[in-house]
């Protein structure tokens, strides 16, 4: 209607629609009546021929308008099916109030004919092989079964009743979709329409499918459990009849996801996928020096929308920040797709005609199989002269020198938790106290002696008249020297091999195994009891005597020879060590300073990196090092350096002031470094502990009662203070802390384009939680939780 008509009418009213559809695909046709706000306007809609209506909406709202007064907009938007192919032209619209009408034009739509192997009904009910033996047959699966990452993947569950059980369903049945896991699901229509009476076997079934999107966000196989029927049918006509409960179960389904291919892929594909335009608009075409804009490039097509990456913006003559991101998801076809719109603050520093350059999209398009780039057209800005101050491009060059240390201190000590010395004296303290009430307690009768004991004692002067007693003797020595049992010894040739493994000679072994024979016959043949008992038992005692000695020989040799080995190897690689150094830690650092004072500030931070690798235990090294990384812009590698710094000398109140000068500074219970001292704390829990095993030795020796509570109390406090100091020194080593190497966005799936769940300055010191792939789960402080890239991360872990 033209500007008069709409003057004299007071009413105006527009339809719109799409040029062409598809079969399948919905009509979404949109009517709006602007009307004064105290006219009484009503729609008359014509009837959708070969359509279907799936549902509709209204929506009104009240605004002024040019010519002045309020009027009411009302919206009215109805999404409908085409049952088949054709030209259909709907209208007109028509708006009635107390004194006119008005028409809208008409719409014309082209609605597509189905293509080969897309047409007729779900996949599901095409595929399915209903059971004819059940009167509810469930079934459920994924089309297609391979996709991209990104890809929709689109799940349907098929509910298939006969004609006789749904007369008979008093009330819905429940269904219970399944959760499928690392992939985004979205809900999708589905009207009876599509499957207006499904007969198979020669019944006709009332078919309900449940359909939903699937986007996996990573590769691999996903496994989508089986979903749940349940229903009930009366057992009897009767109204009042009790209710039977039946459930079944679909099949579980699965999807196979793949990664874009590599061939063809643009250098700054950001992850997208879908079939996407781009364009761009910015509020104002004239601006001014200082004053920001808003620029807006808007991504739509088909998509997970929500997932759809921020574009990379840059500006030579302006500074770009990003801002909000708005998602508008049209889930109501089969396909999802929808508009993400993304903001940034662009600030101009310098006036004059300056042009906003086409903006490059990258993006796979799983239907064609290959990337694509979409692009924005130019626009052309006029910037006018502002009150914004230039930056001085000398800034930097006459920036003030951060001041280092000079002097070259060494490594630090490790913590006194971890001296030898410290542990030999913790472990030594309850020997006093414990020695000595072992020693008072309640004496026991005398432990029984030792096969060599007994086998000495009939050696010199006992009574030997049993041979056999001899005998046996003598093998449990041999038995307890050789580690065998003494039935083992008695088999031929036995007890000499077992000698000779020992380390005896092969003439002591013999003479072994000859007495063991001249004992066998003087036990066990005729007369043996009568034998020289005295002098086979001094015979037995002076071969067990030689194969002891020979063996004990053998065995200290060895264990001297494997001594000297080590200790000749460990030499030779320190000596290899000492030769391979080119330079110590020491002439590093005073190259560094030296190149640190002349200004060669590169030089000076890979001088004093140099030195830290070589030792890194020296905070001297690290806190130069953090500090000539900063002179040369390098913030990242600043943080990491004065962190492992200050976490090898938290007392040191510079390299606080260092990393105050961060972006990220030092507050928060994560990145704060703990001043407690740890050697003051380990040596305080020491001294408790020795002085409560030094008054339990005083309660063993007075026996007095009042020192058992003393003992005990200064014993927990040295067990709680030893586990400050503990934790405190996991704190410091910081084995599960890593410094953000650059800024970046916090995500909250471990996917490139999954949803921002804030962002990460450079700097930030993030506490790791899991790791999946090339991502990390990181939490931070201000309540920041999220996956990031595990390439911008750099450990702080101590060695």
């Amino acid at each position: 209607m033209t500007v008069v008509g709409l003057v004299l009418a007071q009413i105006a009213i527009s339809a719109a629609a799409p040029d062409t559809v598809g079969m399948r695909e919905p009509v979404t046709v949109s009517v709006r009546v602007s009307a004064p706000a105290a006219a009484d306007a009503r729609l008359t809609t014509p009837t959708f021929e070969a359509f279907t209506l799936l549902r509709s909406s209204f929506t009104s709202r009240v605004d002024s308008t040019w010519i002045g007064g309020v009027w009411r907009i009302d919206e009215y938007r109805y999404v409908l099916l085409a049952s088949r192919p054709g030209r259909f032209r709907f209208g007109p619209f028509t708006v009635r109030d107390r004194v006119s009408t008005t028409r809208s034009a008409t719409v014309d739509v082209v609605v597509r004919p189905q293509q080969a192997g897309t047409g007729g009904p779900p996949a599901i009910v095409q595929r399915s092989r209903i059971n004819p033996n059940r009167n509810v047959d469930f079934h459920a699966l994924v089309v297609p079964e391979t996709v991209f990452v990104g890809q929709q993947a689109t799940y349907q569950a098929g509910i298939f009743l006969d004609d006789e059980t749904r007369q008979r369903l008093r009330r819905n049945p429940e269904f219970i979709p399944p959760e499928p896991r690392s992939m985004l699901a979205y809900e999708l229509p589905f009207s009876k329409e599509l499957v207006p009476g499904w007969r198979s076997g020669g019944r006709r079934y009332e078919v309900h499918v449940f359909q939903r999107a699937l986007f996996p966000l990573a590769a691999g196989r996903y496994t989508i459990p089986a979903a749940e029927l349940t229903y009930a049918l009366p057992i009897s006509p009767s109204f009042f009849s009790r209710e039977e409960s039946f459930s079944v179960r679909s099949e579980s389904a699965w999807v196979v996801a793949i990664e874009p291919p590599a061939a063809g892929r643009p250098p700054d594909w950001a992850g997208a996928v879908g079939d996407l335009t781009l364009d761009a608009r910015i509020d104002s075409a004239v601006g001014r020096v200082g004053d920001p804009l808003v620029l807006t490039i808007r991504v739509r097509g088909r998509g997970n929308v929500k997932l759809f990456p921020r574009p990379t913006m840059a500006l030579s003559w302006a500074s770009v920040v990003p801002a909000e991101e708005r998602v508008q998801l049209d889930s109501q076809a089969f396909v999802v797709s929808g508009t993400k719109e993304f903001d940034w603050i662009v600030t101009p520093r310098s006036a004059g005609t300056r042009e906003l350059p086409a903006m490059r999209y990258p993006f796979f398009n799983p239907f064609s199989r290959r990337y694509e780039v979409a692009a924005s057209r130019p626009e052309t800005l006029t910037i006018a002269a502002g009150t914004l101050a230039a930056v001085d491009s000398g800034a930097a060059d006459s920036a003030r020198v951060l001041p280092i240390r000079v002097t070259w201190r060494g490594e630090i000590r490790r913590p006194a938790a971890l001296w030898t010395a410290f542990w030999t004296v913790g472990l030594l303290a309850p020997v006093p106290a414990i020695g000595l009430a072992w020693l008072r307690r309640p004496r026991r009768r005398p432990r029984p002696r030792s096969a060599r004991d007994e086998l000495r004692r009939l050696a010199h002067g006992a009574a030997a008249g049993d041979v056999g007693l001899v005998r046996r003797t003598w093998l449990a020595a041999l038995a307890e020297r050789t580690g065998l049992s003494s039935a083992a010894l008695t088999r031929k040739g036995a007890l000499a091999r077992a000698l000779r493994r020992a380390g005896a000679t092969p003439e002591a072994a013999e003479a072994a195994e000859a007495l063991l024979a001249v004992l066998d016959a003087a036990a066990f043949g005729r007369g043996g009891r009568a034998s020289d008992a005295s002098g086979l038992a001094a015979r037995a005692e002076r071969v067990f005597h030689d194969v002891d000695q020979e063996a004990r020989a053998r065995s200290t040799l060895a264990a001297g020879m494997k001594a000297l080995t080590v200790v000749a190897l460990a030499g030779a690689a320190w000596m290899g060590s000492a030769q391979g150094a080119a330079e110590t830690p020491a002439s590093l650092f005073a190259r560094g300073v030296v190149s640190y004072q002349a200004r060669r500030f590169d030089e000076a931070a890979r001088l004093f990196a140099a030195a830290a690798d070589q030792a890194p235990l020296a905070p001297d090294a690290w806190a130069n090092g953090g500090a000539s990384s900063w002179m040369i812009a390098d913030t990242a590698q600043a943080a990491r350096r004065w962190q492992r710094a200050l976490r090898l000398e938290p007392e040191a109140g510079d390299l606080r002031d260092r990393l105050a000068l961060l972006p990220a500074g030092d507050a928060g219970t994560i990145a704060d470094v703990p001043r407690i001292p740890v050697a003051w704390t380990a040596a305080g829990a020491l001294v408790l502990w020795l002085g409560g095993w030094g008054l339990a030795l005083l309660r063993v020796l007075r026996r007095d009662q009042w020192l058992a509570p003393a003992a005990g109390g200064a014993l927990l406090a040295s067990v709680v203070l030893g586990q400050v100091a503990s934790r405190t020194e996991n704190r410091l080593h910081a084995s599960d802390l890593a410094v953000v190497m650059k800024t970046t966005a916090l995500h909250a799936l471990p996917a490139l384009g999954s949803d921002r769940a804030g962002s990460l300055v450079v700097g930030d010191v993030a506490r790791t939680l899991a790791r999946e792939g090339v991502w990390t789960r990181v939490i931070l402080d201000g309540d920041r939780d999220g996956w990031v890239e595990s390439d911008l991360l750099a450990s702080l872990a101590r060695p």
